[in-house]
């Protein structure tokens, strides 16, 4: 277990967010896992003499701390810290340390969203343990953008408490039959989250709504996270290749997982779980739908032995603007070859749940930044819970420079303005 839970703040000399590099901060503020301050660190390496000492000299620093959040930061930086130190680098714009370190953790943010409508789980109530794109894939298709930079330890990012109150309120605030289930799903990878196994247990406990985690399945590989899983009714996760260099080119994991591991403790997963395993696909022309790559993944597919395979495409625009959607033809072949259990995933067209939101704003940004919209369910959903000017709530989420419309294959979709997309429409490279 992860025992630095530390929170340290770049400052300057007038206890505001440090602009340059994090290393020749004059000063570090450090916060408790709970946001409360504790101390003022001065910063002895940062004279232009030894500014540019090893990054091992923030665990002499900086022992006890697992978070560095400056407002500037290299990107190549940001990945040494994350691989050689196990550090979360955060970026932010905030001037403020303690308004910093609450945005970092959630204070004044809904941990729990909806209900929304889910293709395979009807009206599901999301709950979301960790922060934006925390994740150990930077997926060419992912509807959140690319993942900068990555992460792979697991840590509790929230008081589980907190999450926990979130779902409690909410379960209380509907009527039996609004909910279909309640899933851990969030903004990025929620086997991350250290607590996982305790959060399900405790709310099951609360409540006889079925849960789902929706998973990339990349940690099933470790007994611990294989245990908490299988405390759930139903487990989701993704294999979108099962030979090495597919999973790279469409998956940019982390970069020392292995698709064999994640397939084996897939197997492990399946022979000890005695819920619902159902395994998605994901296709994207040019990468992982043509025949050699299908037949590796039905004979994964074979050995897992999951209840149902959904295959899916990219439906909401995806991080890499090359990114494709193969052709009804090839999506049909690709269900034949993968099995019985294959079926292709249909759009769902439920409603969105705003009733419980204190403003209407800050409700949109919570599901979209999940979850983006296309702009006629969010008129939809604005007409039901804003009976008002629909057009003026929807100037203000634009102006709130928290929301963005996006054009994808003909439609018009809202996402969130945190989100990194690629611009170009080159064609995928060979590997990453």
């Amino acid at each position: 277990m992860n025992k630095r839970l530390a929170i340290a703040v770049a400052i300057d000399s007038k206890n505001r967010v440090w602009k340059g590099a994090f290393r020749t901060a004059p000063w570090y503020m450090i916060f408790d896992q709970r946001g409360e301050p504790t101390e003022k660190r001065r910063n002895a390496y940062a004279d232009e003499s030894k500014r540019h000492q090893p990054p091992a000299l923030f665990t002499e620093i900086l022992p006890e701390c697992s978070v560095f959040i400056t407002r500037h930061m290299e990107d190549e930086s940001q990945h040494r810290l994350v691989k050689k130190l196990s550090v979360m680098p955060v970026i932010t714009e905030i001037e403020d340390p303690l308004q910093a370190v609450q945005a970092y953790l959630g204070k004044g943010k809904s941990l729990v969203y909806g209900p929304v409508p889910s293709r395979r789980l009807g009206q599901s109530l999301g709950v979301d343990p960790i922060p934006f794109k925390t994740c150990n894939y930077n997926c060419v298709y992912c509807q959140l953008g690319r993942t900068k930079p990555l992460s792979h330890e697991r840590r509790d990012f929230y008081p589980p408490e907190r999450i926990l109150a979130q779902v409690r309120v909410a379960l209380d605030s509907h009527e039996p039959g609004e909910i279909d289930y309640v899933t851990f799903v969030g903004q990025g990878e929620p086997t991350l989250c250290a607590s996982l196994g305790s959060l399900i247990r405790e709310i099951k406990n609360m409540t006889d709504i079925r849960m789902a985690v929706i998973t990339n399945g990349s940690l099933l590989y470790r007994a611990d996270v294989r245990d908490e899983l299988a405390i759930a009714d139903v487990v989701m996760p993704t294999l979108d290749a099962a030979d090495q260099k597919t999973f790279r080119r469409i998956n940019r994991s982390w970069p020392k997982l292995r698709i064999t591991e994640i397939i084996e403790g897939m197997i492990a997963f399946r022979k000890m779980f005695n819920g619902q395993l159902w395994i998605e696909v994901m296709l994207v022309k040019g990468l992982n739908d043509d025949e050699k790559t299908l037949l590796g993944v039905r004979d994964a597919l074979s050995r897992i032995r999951p209840d149902r395979i959904h295959i899916n495409v990219p439906i909401r625009p995806p991080a890499e603007a090359w990114v494709e959607v193969p052709d009804d033809e090839t999506v049909e072949r690709a269900t034949a070859i993968l099995g019985e259990a294959a079926e292709i995933v249909a759009p769902y067209e439920g409603s969105f749940d705003l009733s419980d939101s204190v403003g209407i704003v800050d409700a949109v940004e919570a599901i979209i930044c999940r979850h983006p919209m296309r702009e006629r369910r969010l008129v939809e959903t604005l007409s039901k819970f804003a009976p008002g000017d629909v057009s003026a709530t929807l100037a203000k989420l634009e102006s709130s420079g928290r929301a963005r419309r996006r054009i994808y294959r003909g439609e018009t979709f809202w996402e969130y303005a945190g989100g990194t997309f690629g611009a170009t429409t080159r064609k995928a490279p060979h590997d990453v």
